[in-house]
């Protein structure tokens, strides 16, 4: 197995400099990708730009962390009880399923389920939060805009890495 690799260079987008990308490839369809900024100027700005971008992204976990406790402050009495009849672990994947906080199979959660109160615990993410509270029927104002503002700010991270996933998953 050997890797083959194209160095490639293009104008910087200031245009003082260079960008050197090296694409490589070997017999298993494995690729890789690299890409070096030339360009004193434009590698100051990529990097501030980097770190602005660590900031916002830390902001918007804090803000899906926020929505997360408040849901966990108010309301999840109100979600534990609903698995308080449940008596075997099927009833208590379907309503975790009913509620939109269970994705896995039957099979998988027999596999992974330790202990009920260790369970319902863990089901309350940000990935499912919107879904519980839809599910729930809670209209409270206040969890909704703290899921708004988690939202807006989470958003163009998820997007982009939907976006690289999609790109990686066909081989661009």
């Amino acid at each position: 197995m050997s890797w083959d690799y194209n160095v490639t260079t293009k104008p910087c987008p200031c245009g003082k400099g260079l960008v050197k990308e090296t694409y490589g490839s070997n017999d298993w369809n494995q690729t890789s990708y690299h890409r070096e900024m030339l360009c004193q100027e434009c590698l100051e700005k990529e990097n501030k730009e980097k770190v602005l971008k660590e900031e916002r992204y830390n902001i918007a976990i804090k803000k899906t962390e926020k929505a997360v406790s408040y849901f966990r402050e108010k309301y999840f009495n109100e979600f534990k009880d609903r698995f308080a009849k449940a008596n075997n672990k099927k009833t208590i994947w379907t309503i975790a399923c009913e509620l939109g906080a269970e994705y896995s199979s039957l099979s998988k959660f027999y596999n992974y389920f330790k202990s009920k109160d260790e369970y319902i615990e863990n089901l309350i993410s940000w990935s499912n939060l919107k879904k519980v509270i839809k599910n729930m029927g809670i209209n409270d104002v206040v969890l909704n805009n703290l899921y708004e503002d988690a939202y807006i700010h989470k958003k163009p991270f998820d997007d982009e890495f939907n976006d690289r996933a999609y790109r990686n998953a066909k081989g661009k």
